[in-house]
């Protein structure tokens, strides 16, 4: 059946964004309880370009608060195998909780024989989660450079990344841990692998690990779970946080895909990533901010992987804000609207490949409630499945959303914007500049400078019509210096 859109007027949209967000910040607590701390966000900036000593302040300041959501899980048996059952809610851990946690793996991997020095590259393969956090926030203690690779990578591919940057230890979860092992084989920089939501109760997750062991053995590889280092790390010596302020010190290696060539990795300096902690480059409710405008509460469903710009970015940017980040139950996004429902995310990251997703559902629902009675109003029908997706579904708090990492259809967008009552802003970045533009336009900042050129041999010319053509150039606070390694395309 084809549907008509609804278009309702931005005044009168944003109208009733205003009165969705007085209603939430009246009656909801988890929601008033998120709000940003402008005297948190302040000091974070004065800390500013030192990473370490940004994310302490964040982390030890929101120390009470809930940072990390997971679904909470139980242990079943079915046919004389434990597996792992999902429960219908989210459970959390604190920010003081995740950076003690992060400070005693820093700690395990320090004082033990295998070692780890700040400048040592670590390596992280897997979706992400709460363990995925705490491994990078060890990086982070540690003075290390985090290098996210991308899951479902053959270990051929990962191998020849791992050959370029030599990690001295490769954080893996369990489904990815055969590939984690066949690379720390390969490359002989890794001295250890460290297990990333591991439970030894699970039978599948405890003959991973021991086949791990076993093929890791000729090489002399260590092989824990993070929870092991973890429990171990608290019985030693705290490490302290880098020493030192050095904005051009390399932070952070994220690959490309290769889908143009070979993987490049992008260096992100410390003033880059520092960026996404401080408020540069989004708002964590500084005094700084528009005093006429409510500390905004940033509570977040990551199903994005944490080796691309926009799962990390997503992270950084809400704990930056002091909020929650949920973190969808299966990579392979089959539980994701039951996740969203759970989370109640105030703030929606989307892609467009979810965008239509969610259109493809909630049109289908249109459909079956208008054949129940054929005497419905089809539009009555329509506004009644949509108000019930955006509180049922989408949990009723989404005060923002934005769509990102490829081009979506406009009336996809369109769609997803009326469901949700909110403007989805239309977000074009590059790993090698962060964001470009907003619905279209520049953004200013993070870009400074920018121009058009033209290519003739692709018939590209900044006079053509109706819209001029060529190659955009930028100067961005965020654009990295280079690429790993690679002076040869480094422009």
């Amino acid at each position: 059946m084809t549907h008509t859109l609804t278009i309702d007027s931005e005044h009168e949209r944003i109208s009733r964004l205003h009165s969705r967000f007085q209603e939430l910040h009246d009656n909801d607590h988890a929601f008033r309880a998120a709000e940003p701390d402008s005297a948190v966000a302040d000091a974070a900036q004065e800390l500013a370009p030192s990473l370490a000593r940004v994310i302490a302040e964040i982390m030890e300041r929101y120390a009470q608060r809930p940072a990390l959501a997971r679904r909470a899980r139980e242990i079943v048996s079915s046919g004389g195998e434990r597996t792992r059952r999902l429960l219908p809610r989210f459970e959390t851990i604190t920010y003081g909780e995740a950076w003690n946690d992060a400070g005693a793996l820093a700690s395990a991997l320090t004082h033990d024989d295998v070692g780890i020095a700040p400048g040592d590259f670590f390596a992280t393969l897997g979706f992400a989660g709460v363990d995925y956090v705490i491994a990078e926030l060890a990086t982070i203690r540690l003075g290390a450079i985090a290098v996210p690779l991308q899951a479902g990578a053959t270990a051929g591919q990962l191998s020849a990344i791992a050959d370029e940057v030599e990690p001295v230890v490769l954080a893996a979860d369990v489904d990815n841990l055969p590939v984690a092992v066949q690379v720390a084989t390969h490359c002989r920089s890794i001295r250890r692998i460290i297990v990333l939501d591991y439970d030894g109760a699970i039978d599948a997750h405890a003959r991973a690990l021991t086949a791990a062991r076993e093929d890791a053995r000729e090489v002399r590889l260590v092989v824990r779970p993070l929870n092991e280092m973890v429990d171990d790390g608290v019985q030693l010596p705290e490490v302290p946080l880098p020493d030192g302020e050095d904005p051009t010190r390399l932070a952070t290696l994220i690959y490309t895909s290769g889908s143009t060539g070979t993987p490049k990795g992008a260096m992100h300096t410390e003033q880059i990533v520092c960026g996404a902690w401080t408020g540069a480059l989004h708002r964590t409710g500084t005094s700084s901010e528009a005093a006429d405008r409510q500390a905004f509460p940033v509570i977040t469903l990551d199903y994005l992987p944490m080796s691309h710009l926009a799962g990390r970015g997503l992270v950084f940017t809400t704990l930056a804000a002091g909020g929650t980040v949920h973190f969808t139950a299966a990579s392979d996004l089959s539980t994701l609207f039951e996740d969203f429902a759970l989370a109640r995310p105030t703030l929606a990251l989307l892609i467009p490949r979810v965008c239509e997703m969610i259109r493809h559902t909630v049109l289908a629902e249109i459909d079956r409630e208008l054949q129940r009675s054929t005497e419905k109003d089809e539009e009555q029908t329509r506004r009644a499945v949509l108000e019930r997706n955006r509180v049922e579904q989408f949990g009723g708090r989404v005060l923002a959303a934005m769509v990102g990492t490829a081009p979506i259809a406009p009336e996809v967008k369109d769609f997803v914007t009326e469901l949700l009552d909110v403007h989805v802003a239309d977000n074009y970045g590059s790993t090698e500049a962060g964001t470009v533009s907003l619905d279209g336009v520049v953004a200013r900042p993070p870009v400074l400078e920018y121009k058009l050129c033209d290519v003739p041999e692709l018939g590209y010319f900044s006079t053509d019509t109706p819209h001029p053509r060529g190659e955009l150039l930028l100067k961005t606070a965020s654009i990295i210096p280079g690429y790993y390694k690679r002076p040869d395309v480094t422009a």
